[in-house]
C-alpha cells in the first residue's frame, strides 16, 4: 500500500483467507481501535458459496457498525475468477456479479458510504478475472491488477 500511496497514512488490516465473519469478529481488536476515518472493505470472495442475501446483508451490517463510529465506508466489489481456478468458485460469478450490483446500489443509497468498483476493471471481455491480472489459481491477483485497483481508489483518498 505504502508503495502505491506514499503520501498516505494506511493501515492493512486485512487477513488471507479471512471472511466477513472474521472481520466481524477481530473488528473491535483490529480496527476500531486505530480511530480511522475511513475504511475499504474488501470482502466476500472467502464465503461466496454462502447465501446471496447473506453475504449482502452481513457486509451491510459490517458497514452500519463503521457508521455508529462515524467512520466512512468503501464498499468494495467482490474480483471477479478466472477459470478453472483452485477452489472451484468460477460457478459463482454471476452471483458476485449480483452482489457487486446489490452492494454499489446500497452504497448510493447510504449517506457516508461508497463503492469501489474494482471488478470493472480487473475483468475481460468475457467477465472472467483478465489473464494479465490472474494468478495461476484463478482467485489470487497480480501486480498488474493491483496497480489497476488503487487507480480506482485513489479518488478516495483523505
Amino acid at each position: 500500500l505504502h508503495e502505491f500511496f506514499p503520501n498516505h497514512s494506511i493501515l492493512n488490516r486485512g487477513i488471507g483467507g479471512d471472511s466477513v465473519y472474521g472481520l466481524r469478529h477481530r473488528l473491535e481488536d483490529d480496527v476500531l481501535p486505530y480511530n480511522p476515518t475511513r475504511v475499504f472493505m474488501l470482502i466476500g470472495i472467502n464465503g461466496i458459496q454462502e447465501a446471496e442475501e447473506r453475504i449482502i446483508a452481513h457486509t451491510l451490517a459490517l458497514a452500519d457498525i463503521f457508521h455508529q463510529h462515524n467512520i466512512e465506508v468503501g464498499l468494495s466489489s467482490i474480483l471477479p475468477l478466472r477459470s478453472p481456478d483452485k477452489w472451484d468458485r468460477f460457478q459463482y460469478q454471476d452471483k458476485i456479479v449480483r452482489i457487486n450490483t446489490a452492494l454499489q446500489d446500497a452504497a448510493a443509497k447510504t449517506d457516508g458510504c461508497f463503492f469501489l468498483n474494482y471488478h470493472a476493471v480487473v475483468k475481460d471481455e468475457t467477465g472472467q478475472l483478465a489473464a494479465e491480472c490472474s494468478k495461476e489459481d484463478g482467485t489470487h491477483v497480480t501486480f498488474e491488477a493491483y496497480c489497476r485497483m488503487a487507480e480506482v481508489v485513489r479518488p478516495y483518498l483523505i
